[in-house]
């Protein structure tokens, strides 16, 4: 005949206890690392010769200025296919906005676009522009998308950076250093911040 044996809970107020300490220890820690190693971002700082691509940027001009965004990785594509940075009617033949005349170009200013090919550092070293102008919306840029390519032996390393003139009908400047398109009154569009993204996506 078997026999039933009970067994007696253990007391269950040190198992709570030491939950509770072991959870606050551990959000002590977290907190620590994130005052000692988390990353707050810095606000955006503007400078006069430049313009936020967040606040500063009407309607038309946030358009170009995305597609031009788009664009850097498309050109950079061609050149590494074709091998000459591609002109205006190649990137046109690839349908690359905003230089393709299609729906976008039509409602974005119908802009006349320019290419050019600088060499000032060195007979494989410069600067490739693509410049855009008479647009025929109120209120829009003259643009300029500067592919910056350091050729150095074997390895090349892109520098690009996108302008806008408040004068639509600015012509393509003589050079693309920053000196100089500075004293043109050229101002360069700083980038979105993930900070700004987030308010956009809250608005």
């Amino acid at each position: 005949m078997s026999q039933a044996t009970t067994v007696k809970a253990s007391n269950s107020r040190w198992e709570v206890a030491l939950l509770i300490a072991g959870v606050v220890g551990m959000l002590a820690a977290t907190g620590f690392y994130v005052l000692k190693y988390g990353r707050s971002e810095q606000v955006q700082e503007i400078q006069p010769w430049q313009v936020s691509a967040y606040s500063d940027l009407g309607v038309t001009d946030q358009a170009i200025y995305n597609a031009l965004v788009t664009a850097q990785e498309d050109i950079a594509w061609i050149q590494y296919a074709e091998g000459p940075w591609p002109n205006i009617a190649t990137l046109e033949d690839f349908l690359v906005a905003p230089f393709a005349r299609d729906f976008f170009w039509e409602n974005n200013g119908q802009l006349e676009w320019g290419f050019r090919d600088v060499v000032q550092e060195g007979e494989m070293q410069g600067y490739t522009m693509y410049h855009g102008n008479n647009g025929t919306i109120e209120g829009q840029s003259a643009y300029i998308l500067v592919i910056g390519h350091l050729h150095a032996g074997n390895n090349m390393a892109n520098h690009n950076t996108i302008w806008v003139h408040n004068n639509p009908q600015q012509g393509m400047p003589k050079t693309s250093t920053q000196q100089s398109l500075i004293l043109e009154g050229w101002k360069n569009v700083v980038p979105y911040t993930g900070k700004n993204e987030m308010e956009r996506l809250q608005d």
